[in-house]
């Protein structure tokens, strides 16, 4: 049987049968001893196993630990996407009071009523639809719309760097104000 620690090995037998025959007794088994120091040195390397096995574990145990938190943190940014995709939703459900006025205004039976005529800066014409001209944002999107394709101007009137002034009637020559606009337009 062999030793299970490397630093023995088993050197040998002699194997003769006509040794038997002269009457010499067959030789024992010689194994190397270990040198001296070699028991604290196998000690010490068995430690040094333990320490590396238990850095192991750890650092397994660390690895586990910290997907967890990436798990959790991937399911709070989804959660949170979804309460905010939710809060957007709700936001855009509320009315608007231009919206509103807008969608109470589109309610009743379209009677056909005359356009709002409209001179711009250029000195380009435009018929509104009334029904459409009739809310702030309706004729806001219109002027919009006008100055698409100006090249200088447009991108100042996008951003919404205009008055609005009335041509005719009692208030002619006078700036027409968003929030009154709807109580003064009339076809």
């Amino acid at each position: 049987m062999l030793p299970e620690n490397a630093a023995y090995s088993f050197i040998g037998f002699v194997d003769s049968g006509n040794l038997q025959d002269i009457g010499v007794e067959p030789p024992v088994p010689i194994h190397a001893s270990a040198p001296e120091g070699q028991g604290v040195k196998t000690q010490r390397d068995e430690r040094e196993i333990e320490r590396e096995v238990q850095r192991r574990v750890e650092a397994e145990l660390a690895a586990r630990e910290l997907a967890s938190l990436r798990r959790e943190k991937e399911e709070w940014l989804r959660k949170a996407e979804i309460e905010k995709e939710a809060a957007v939703a709700r936001a855009l459900a509320q009315a608007n009071p231009f919206n509103k006025q807008r969608c109470d205004i589109e309610e009743e039976p379209v009677k056909t009523k005359a356009p709002i005529k409209f001179k711009d800066a250029v000195g380009r014409k435009f018929c509104f639809p009334f029904h459409i001209a009739a809310t702030w944002n309706g004729v806001e999107e219109l002027i919009r719309q006008a100055f698409l394709h100006v090249d200088i101007l447009g991108p100042h009137v996008n951003e919404g760097h205009y008055d609005l002034i009335c041509a005719n009637g009692g208030l002619s020559g006078e700036i027409i104000l968003p929030q009154v606009w709807e109580t003064l337009v009339e076809p």
